[in-house]
């Protein structure tokens, strides 16, 4: 299948230089939402006829694999094949490859692990709250590939603006990227239309999807037949708040200590690009540029609860991980910035150039004081080592990310040919 876009050669590994997606600015306009009545919208309401058609208009690109119509290479699918790591074939007496196992006596993870080893590995499941963004899934299955047993797609009806949109897993399943992943793949719809949500404060459509989140993972248990043990884990958070598949081999394999469930994640928080690191407000403490995401439940501690969440005093803290916040490929920005609760109109400092073509809208002026909470991490590593050790054993980002940039170019400055 031959998506909208598909225009040019294969993307150059340099910088964008020149204006770019034409055949997307193309398709907003055949849709009747030119450029010229975007303007008019600028810094002003957007009401609902218009956000149902931009959605309308912007799903079949974010439906588009990066390789539709030959554009790009076959993926890279393995460490191995990148380089990352050795390729070793020796396995030790429970079947685990030599390179799949944890180093227990890490002392980097010395808060929340023993030193020892768990009798046998726990199994962890991914419970995912899912809303558009196909291409960071397909990151994120291959980041967890080899320490997460299921994965559990939550899905709404609803954007968190109570306007309805397509079950994006629904229509994209069957894609060849995600084969390898389906038979270890659950979805389920948390908010239909249908379902009454008390719109109350600012999330009151995430605070609908948390209540319920945990009712669909007990039915998936019993549906998908996994007979969780109590000491298994459940992880829960958004797409984008991505954990390093590392730093969850060691907590797969390794035991942890009394009194660290919940534990919370501690995520790299980038904003569009990968070079800077963002000073979040919900910080790890000691760790002022990790972000205090996702959680991660014992399934015995989860069953007692009635909804899945981020501890307000988690126990202990797991290093490693990126937020991959904003990822700037134009069409995910757009709807993200129509349909999320806190958005309340387009940014003319941000959106004037992009209506004119460009590639990389700005979005740090949005952050409040942005200029003084980005750091690069290269000299954040360079001066600091518990965030330099935190790149050499979690990773410097998802290693499926960095192998495979022409698939992924806007997270690299380069051009996306999808939109072309």
């Amino acid at each position: 299948m031959c998506f909208p876009g598909c225009g040019g050669q294969k993307p150059k590994a340099s910088p964008v230089e020149e204006p770019h997606a034409a055949g997307f600015l193309s398709a907003l306009e055949r849709a009747n939402i030119t450029t010229a009545h975007l303007q008019s919208k600028l810094d002003n309401p957007i009401t609902l006829s218009d956000t149902r058609r931009i959605m309308d208009a912007v799903t079949p690109y974010l439906l588009m694999p990066p390789e539709d119509c030959g554009l790009v290479d076959a993926a890279v699918t393995s460490r191995e094949d990148c380089g990352l790591v050795q390729r070793r074939d020796e396995a030790d007496d429970r079947g685990f490859a030599q390179d799949s196992i944890a180093d227990c006596s890490s002392r980097f993870f010395w808060r929340v692990l023993t030193g020892r080893r768990r009798e046998k590995p726990i199994r962890i499941v991914d419970v995912v709250l899912f809303g558009y963004e196909l291409d960071l899934l397909e990151i994120r299955f291959h980041e967890l590939d080899d320490v997460v047993a299921h994965t559990v797609l939550l899905e709404n009806e609803l954007s968190m603006k109570g306007v309805p949109k397509p079950l994006m897993w629904q229509e994209a399943r069957t894609q060849e990227r995600f084969a390898r992943f389906a038979n270890r793949t659950s979805s389920a719809v948390v908010l239909t239309r249908d379902t009454p949500v008390k719109k109350r404060g600012l999330w009151p459509w995430e605070r609908a999807t948390r209540q319920a989140a945990f009712r669909v993972v007990r039915m998936v248990d019993m549906q998908e037949g996994l007979e969780l043990d109590n000491d298994d884990v459940i992880i829960y958070g958004d797409l984008d708040e991505m954990p390093s598949g590392e730093s969850l081999r060691h907590l797969q394999q390794c035991e942890p200590r009394p009194g660290v469930f919940p534990l919370s994640g501690g995520l790299l928080f980038f904003i569009g690009r990968l070079d800077e690191v963002y000073l979040s407000d919900s910080p790890v403490p000691g760790w002022k540029y990790l972000l205090e995401r996702p959680s991660y439940h014992r399934w015995h501690d989860a069953k007692r609860i009635r909804r899945l969440e981020q501890p307000k005093r988690p126990g202990g803290y797991l290093p490693g991980g990126w937020h991959l916040s904003d990822y700037p490929f134009l069409p995910f920005i757009l709807i993200k910035r129509i349909t999320i609760s806190e958005s309340r109109a387009l940014e003319s400092h941000i959106w004037r150039d992009v209506l004119r073509g460009e590639v990389r809208p700005d979005f740090r002026p949005l952050m409040k004081g942005w200029k003084k909470r980005l750091t690069r991490f290269d000299a954040l590593a360079a001066h600091n080592a518990r965030y330099r050790m935190l790149g050499e054993v979690a990773g410097r980002g998802p290693w499926y990310l960095l192998c495979n940039r022409e698939r992924f170019p806007a997270w690299f400055w380069m051009r996306d040919r999808r939109l072309d």
